[in-house]
């Protein structure tokens, strides 16, 4: 039988024509039966062992059936695999693994037509209805020989399905690459706060007892307004008994004064009590300038910034103590506090970005300026490294005490390393190691 030379023609174009691998081999064992007549076909890729790319009638042959352990066997001892022509058992090494195939069906006729210049082959069967005549043997041959020409949409066609081990070894030195060459920067997340950038302290001037607090917490006072008053019941003690004993030593001077005329012995005396009066002048006036200083000033104008006034009443209060806060609101800085577990270098030339609770919207910027190198107890209790920044944008000031959460960069890492960081550093604590 002489296959006809537009049939043969018609089919290699449609095989030409095939988008994917898939649909190129489909049409290699299926469309051939219009012209040749077969019971079953199949694409092998040659190879050690030898591999099934299609089945005629199967979308997906099973793997691991009979029929492809059968002639995967057969085919490993196949000594020419380049040679078309039919199937003998003097072709294979292991006449038997052919002669099973055989014994299987109702008389097995095979035919072999590798694709020229390619590793891959067209094995055609026939049941029962004799052999194949050398001129179906030969039209098969030309037909190959035209598929191995054509390839489905222009390109190569990918010879057999990549074993599923390689794709999983490509897959898991994907995700190596890129757990090891994505690079991003260290982040940590601090708790932060809204403060004042030069609060001013209001110190008590001397020692004492706060008698009240007549500032307000929170209230806008100028500079020059009374802040505070200290209890003065025991310095006009003090000072009335200063200036009693002023007026004792000049009555005492002035009594030895009008007897030095007469009395050589009160002349002598008199030296002593005007340095007595000088000493006696000094402490009164120093208890006047105490006196002066009863009540507590504010030096600038400022917003008070106190826990509770009422606290202060009758409290005693020692020179140099703070007692409240001027603060300027439109002058502010960022108060944080770096987790202990979060203490990394900071990249100081990369802002910190600031998300206040309150404002929501999009972060605003600052810098930071300072991170102590010692950890010590923060708003919530918990030990952290204080830090503090000032706004990129001068002319932004939120109100003060407003909290949120700033996020802050250290150097750039691996990927692997930014997501393994903390789960391993929790893993060591836990074993201790």
């Amino acid at each position: 039988m002489t296959m006809p030379r537009d049939a043969a023609f018609d089919l290699v174009l449609e095989a030409g024509a095939a988008r994917t691998e898939a649909e190129y081999y489909f049409h290699l064992v299926n469309r051939p039966g219009a012209v040749v007549h077969y019971a079953r076909a199949s694409v092998w890729a040659v190879g050690k062992p030898p591999r099934l790319l299609a089945l005629s009638g199967n979308v997906r042959p099973d793997p691991k059936g009979q029929f492809v352990a059968n002639w995967t066997t057969a085919l490993r001892g196949l000594k020419d695999p380049g040679t078309a022509g039919p199937l003998l058992p003097e072709r294979f090494t292991t006449p038997d693994a052919i002669s099973t195939i055989a014994g299987q069906t109702d008389g097995l006729s095979a035919w072999w037509a590798p694709l020229p210049g390619r590793d891959v082959a067209l094995l055609f069967e026939r049941w029962g209805d004799g052999t194949f005549s050398p001129e179906e043997g030969g039209a098969l041959e030309r037909l190959a020989a035209g598929y191995a020409v054509v390839r489905p949409g222009g390109g190569s066609v990918r010879r057999g399905r990549v074993r599923p081990w390689l794709w999983r070894i490509a897959a898991l030195a994907a995700v190596v690459a890129v757990l090891v060459l994505v690079r991003l920067p260290l982040r940590v997340v601090a708790e932060c706060e809204v403060a004042p950038r030069e609060p001013r302290i209001v110190t008590a001037p001397m020692d004492g007892v706060v008698e009240d607090v007549l500032a307000t917490p929170g209230a806008w006072v100028e500079a020059g307004t009374v802040l505070a008053e200290y209890d003065t019941r025991l310095m006009e003690e003090e000072l009335n008994i200063s200036r009693r004993q002023v007026e004792v030593v000049e009555a005492q001077l002035a009594s030895a004064m009008a007897r030095g005329f007469t009395d050589a012995r009160s002349r002598g005396d008199i030296a002593l009590l005007e340095a007595r009066l000088a000493t006696e002048q000094a402490r009164l006036q120093a208890m006047e300038i105490r006196y002066s200083r009863r009540r507590i000033v504010a030096p600038v104008s400022g917003l008070v910034q106190l826990d509770d006034a009422r606290a202060w009443r009758g409290r005693p209060v020692a020179t140099g103590q703070a007692i409240l806060w001027l603060v300027q609101p439109d002058d502010t800085r960022i108060d944080l506090w770096l987790p202990q577990d979060d203490r990394i270098d900071i990249a100081t030339d990369k802002p910190v970005a600031v998300h206040l609770y309150a404002l929501g919207g999009e972060p605003n910027l600052a810098r930071l300026r300072y991170v102590s190198p010692f950890a010590g107890p923060g708003p919530d209790g918990i030990h952290a490294f204080p830090a503090e920044a000032e706004w990129l944008d001068e002319s932004f000031s939120p109100p003060l005490g407003l909290r949120g959460t700033a996020f802050l960069y250290g150097d750039e890492v691996s990927l692997g390393y930014w997501l393994l960081r903390r789960p391993l550093a929790w893993t060591r604590r836990w074993l201790g190691v």
